[in-house]
């Protein structure tokens, strides 16, 4: 074989190792790629997988936690009303439950510049049937006429009181009654323009509170009704308003306090 031939034979065998080579060197570089892919692929999904979990356990604790929350809300409000029963207290003693927690009730007023008085309800002319106030805990009584008389309510009322500014520049405890007449009634010193609280001392230990007042008039006979002559519930007489569970801390204690007295 001629040089030439030789040397042709040798360069073809050279550019053909080479392409291979080249050829395995690009097969390997790929399949480097891939498994590289593929590896930050599971990564990534892993990654996912962790975080997944942990908000569903983190939106499962937050569910149990607003559960536990909204439990004790209720418990909570459960025991804001009245968990205990009536006390069965002579007239005379709620009569001075009733004139202490005014006594301290003048005192909160002046502290904030307001007028208080102890003629939180009256009316005009009437029938027979028994006055009552509503609340969240059921009727309370508030006159009793016999009809449907004192075992018809759960709740009786041991007296209250009513905050309210004076036209007149007033504070503390007042005897509005005797200022003023049916016919005048509130309006002879109360600003109706003013925030006006109705107290209704319940023989449950709870101060209920009717927020009246704020533009609004008032009068003695507002958020009560009557039963008819036969002790019948009529929704014409029933009460205008509802009390609520007062929100003043201080009146709930000193109302308990009082009655703790006779326990």
């Amino acid at each position: 074989m001629k040089k030439k031939q030789v040397w042709l034979v040798i360069l073809g065998l050279v550019v053909l190792l080479g392409g291979s080579i080249f050829a395995g060197a690009a097969f390997a570089k790929h399949h480097v790629q891939k498994v590289e892919m593929s590896a930050s692929s599971s990564s990534l999904a892993a990654k996912e997988r962790s975080m997944s979990e942990s908000s569903r356990q983190a939106e499962k604790a937050s569910s149990e936690s607003e559960a536990q929350a909204s439990a004790d809300s209720s418990t909570m409000s459960s025991e804001s009303h009245t968990s205990k029963s009536s006390v069965n207290l002579t007239a005379a003693q709620a009569e001075k439950i009733n004139q202490a927690f005014n006594n301290w009730a003048g005192e909160r007023a002046k502290i904030g510049h307001m007028a208080v008085t102890d003629w939180y309800f009256d009316h005009g002319a009437a029938g027979r049937g028994d006055w009552y106030a509503d609340s969240p805990d059921g009727e309370i009584q508030v006159q009793n006429q016999d009809n449907p008389g004192k075992a018809g309510f759960k709740i009786h009322s041991l007296g209250g009181c009513v905050f309210y500014k004076s036209k007149a520049g007033k504070i503390g405890q007042q005897d509005l009654s005797a200022e003023s007449s049916m016919a005048g009634n509130y309006s002879v010193d109360m600003n109706f323009d003013k925030p006006i609280s109705k107290y209704l001392l319940g023989d449950n230990g709870v101060v209920y509170e009717l927020k009246l007042g704020n533009g609004s008039p008032a009068s003695t006979n507002t958020g009560f009704g009557e039963y008819d002559d036969d002790g019948e519930y009529i929704s014409e007489y029933a009460p205008d308003e509802t009390f609520q569970v007062s929100e003043d801390a201080a009146a709930q204690a000193e109302l308990k306090a009082l009655i703790a007295q006779y326990q």
